[in-house]
């Protein structure tokens, strides 16, 4: 994770600003999803993420955000990524980011994914 001693968000941020953050950044961007990702603690691979807020426009969906990822993480092409709802379930990439959100926000308004790398292909 890129927070300070490997601390999730929500370890790091209390509940409250949090909040006041997500429905700020909600008021000032309607079209966008506030989202967190965090590398799966589990994950042994060395990829790092440069940040762990994003605003992601609604219509994109996971195959495309992870597209997006895989871009940012620079992996081979031999390596895949997956994403986790909290609960780890997988998140399937055909599933709209809005959907996804709409069913899975966390109180805070945040929707939390954890990202994972895994060996493919080889």
């Amino acid at each position: 994770m890129d927070s300070p001693n490997n601390k999730s968000f929500r370890e790091t941020h209390p509940f409250e600003k949090r909040k006041e953050e997500c429905t700020r950044v909600l008021q000032k961007f309607p079209d966008r999803i506030p989202v967190i990702i965090e590398k799966d603690t589990r994950c042994r691979s060395l990829f790092e993420l440069s940040k762990t807020k994003y605003l992601i426009p609604k219509e994109l969906n996971i195959n495309q955000l992870l597209f997006v990822l895989r871009k940012r993480i620079k992996l081979t092409h031999t390596e895949s990524l997956f994403l986790f709802l909290e609960d780890n379930t997988l998140v399937p990439s055909s599933y709209s980011l809005e959907d996804v959100y709409q069913n899975n926000k966390s109180p805070d308004g945040f929707l939390y994914l954890t990202v994972t790398q895994q060996e493919t292909f080889g």
